[in-house]
């Protein structure tokens, strides 16, 4: 993922509050430290706990996508769409459906993202 341009944020934390935490915190940096113009966010998680950051970063200008493994048309994927550029099913981008239009790393010129 980091060859693609990725960023992960590695969370060793045993609880989830932790987690969820750093996650938090680091969506924070990016908007901060980011230009929205060149940054895309990917969360990759079904928690509605990252909502607020999904539209505080939204209100900003970034465009931010989910990656989910929620049920379709469940509450979860249905809040985070509306918060998100995009949402998709984990299982989508594990067939491989939507690599190409995730990836905007300089190798894949002229890709979109588009949900």
């Amino acid at each position: 993922l980091r060859d693609l341009g990725f960023e992960l944020q590695e969370c060793p934390a045993a609880k989830k509050e932790e987690v969820d935490r750093q996650i938090e915190r680091r969506m924070n940096i990016i908007a901060d430290d980011c230009d929205p113009r060149k940054t895309r966010v990917v969360v990759l998680s079904s928690d509605k706990d990252f909502i607020a950051p999904m539209q505080m970063l939204r209100g900003r200008g970034f465009l931010t996508y989910v990656i989910h493994d929620a049920k379709p048309g469940s509450v979860h994927t249905k809040a985070l769409a509306v918060h998100a550029a995009g949402t998709f099913s984990i299982r989508e981008v594990l067939d491989r459906r939507l690599l190409p239009q995730l990836c905007v790393c300089p190798r894949c010129p002229g890709q979109k993202l588009t949900p």
